[in-house]
């Protein structure tokens, strides 16, 4: 039985894909004079986290780029709900299921993003990168979610865009929801979930 949903945000709740491609171009362009193309950005950096991120592209401090992803956040105001994200959301808490949002993105623009899309009080807990000592595709961020509901990792799902989010719910022994995406089981759209319940 089905007694927790634990998702990934970015491409998931919020589709802010592209924002998010804006704002690290922008952030490579600031500290080192250069841009990646999109596809790049999409099988490298898309669903990583910032200290993989800050090591591979830049020559500054995962600290500098986060302050600097922080004080241009405006860009990601161009983000939005995907259509269903906030009926699916109220059907599967109709039901009884504890939600919890799973990320990599640090804690104060995750709440950021869900104050400004209007869905911040649909969860019982937020996991942020900077929660726990690795993000995905560590496990770490899964388990923190799965002791903070108090449910069992055979009662929950973890709804993912991204390798990271796959290789972070096997690793963690939860069931991988793929968003769009091949996993133990696949969904289209949010709402596809309440067919799981």
């Amino acid at each position: 039985m089905i007694k927790a949903i634990l998702l990934d945000l970015d491409g998931v709740l919020v589709d802010s894909n592209n924002a998010w491609f804006i704002l690290f171009n922008k952030a490579l362009r600031h500290f080192e004079g250069r841009e990646i193309p999109r596809e790049e950005f999409e099988t490298e950096v898309r669903g990583s986290n910032i200290e993989r991120d800050a090591s591979r592209y830049f020559h500054v401090t995962s600290k500098e780029v986060l302050a600097f992803f922080r004080s241009n956040e405006e860009i990601l105001k161009t983000k939005i709900l995907f259509d269903d994200t906030k009926e699916a959301l109220e059907a599967l808490r109709k039901k009884g299921i504890r939600l919890a949002v799973v990320t990599n993105t640090p804690r104060a623009l995750v709440i950021d993003m869900l104050t400004s899309t209007g869905i911040l009080d649909f969860f019982d807990s937020l996991n942020c990168y900077d929660d726990v000592g690795l993000g995905k595709p560590a496990p770490d961020l899964l388990f923190r979610a799965l002791r903070e509901l108090q449910v069992k990792k055979e009662e929950s799902l973890y709804v993912g865009d991204t390798l990271n989010d796959e290789l972070a719910a096997k690793a963690a022994g939860v069931v991988y929801v793929g968003f769009g995406r091949n996993g133990d089981r696949r969904i289209e759209k949010l709402s596809d979930l309440l067919s799981f319940i």
